[in-house]
């Protein structure tokens, strides 16, 4: 069986529309109880997962009839992610968003990665966004140089062939404040921060059981009613906490590092979030969504090392799950805005 991907000739909107993305195949290493468990340490040298043979008749079919999808993102350009990460999409189909700074780039070096290698993700399929200039905090900035960051990195990728439609905050700050906002609207589609598991499509934080900061839920002028950056008109106190301009991602690194997770805790973790989704996801519609946010894929990380890197080896066993439980793996390119009802949808390709 070849590997599936989000660019064959069944487009992401087909596949959802058809509500059939759930054909599962079997993975070795884990069984269905009341949550699913993995022990890493059952990974053998053919990188299959072994499990008892009692664990393996354990195992239950997902339903076809709840479609499963993640947005793969990296962040900061780190070179690690085409030397690392990509071997592992390209064994199993996928494609993913890779935010660049743009000014870590053109001075390379051997930690970032070079425009060939950035070129060469984009030629494949891959989708390239932002990251800004020089991964400032953008709240931090004058105002002048802060729209430097946002509108030079546009260009910048410009200059290379590349038309970004996506920016991701340095250090998830700038999403709530209205300057950066209406700066980074003019030049990008979307924005991405980070800080929740799910990403509700119609930009619901209510519905978001695992938000991070109580504060959003107590405070009414941050709940959403679409995917529109103010409550009210463009009153810089009424900003959301989720909108267009900060769509939610699960930062992998982040947290690993909170927790102190061993790569077994965090392939269970990662098995949870991508999950969450499915009780929100019914009749064939995605209407939440986990957009996972990686940065460095170390192959010779120590997995008790809790800095922001990823194992190759953790990387491949979560990239291995989404292919074994057929989720449908998508970009930050593959997200619509529907102008009609201020809310987001995976982009209809057909």
């Amino acid at each position: 069986m070849s590997p599936r991907s989000s660019r064959s000739s069944s487009t992401p909107a087909m596949i959802i529309a058809s509500g059939k993305i759930m054909l599962t195949v079997v993975l070795y290493g884990f069984c269905y109880l009341v949550t699913p468990v993995i022990v890493l340490s059952q990974l053998e040298n053919d990188n299959t997962m072994q499990s008892d043979s009692d664990d393996r008749n354990n195992n239950t079919i997902l339903d076809k009839d709840l479609p499963k999808a993640v947005i793969l993102t990296f962040d900061g350009g780190h070179k690690s992610q085409y030397t690392n990460a990509k071997s592992v999409l390209d064994k199993y189909g996928f494609k993913a968003t890779f935010h660049v700074v743009c000014d870590y780039t053109q001075k390379g070096g051997d930690t970032r990665m070079n425009w060939t290698e950035i070129k060469e993700l984009y030629k494949q399929g891959h989708d390239i966004g932002s990251n800004t200039m020089n991964h400032y905090v953008l709240t931090q900035l004058p105002t002048e140089k802060m729209e430097h960051e946002v509108s030079a990195s546009k260009q910048c990728l410009l200059d290379q062939g590349i038309n970004a439609t996506s920016l991701a905050y340095p250090y998830n700050r700038g999403s709530t404040t209205s300057a950066v906002v209406d700066t980074v609207a003019v030049y990008y589609q979307f924005a991405r921060s980070a800080g929740y598991p799910l990403m509700f499509l119609d930009c619901n934080l209510q519905e978001n059981e695992n938000v991070e900061d109580s504060e959003d839920k107590k405070n009414p002028t941050t709940l959403p009613t679409d995917c529109r950056p103010y409550a009210k008109g463009q009153d810089e106190n009424s900003i959301k906490t989720v909108h267009r301009y900060s769509v939610r991602g699960w930062s992998h690194e982040e947290e690993r590092k909170e927790h102190k997770y061993d790569n077994s805790d965090m392939l269970q973790r990662f098995i949870e979030v991508v999950n969450s989704q499915s009780k929100y996801n019914q009749e064939g519609s995605i209407n939440a969504i986990p957009i996972l946010i990686y940065q460095k894929i170390e192959s010779d990380s120590n997995d008790s090392d809790f800095s922001a890197a990823t194992s190759s080896e953790l990387f491949d066993a979560e990239m291995k799950y989404l292919y074994n439980n057929g989720f449908v793996v998508l970009t930050m390119s593959d997200l619509a805005y529907d102008q009609s009802s201020n809310s987001l949808h995976i982009r209809d390709e057909t």
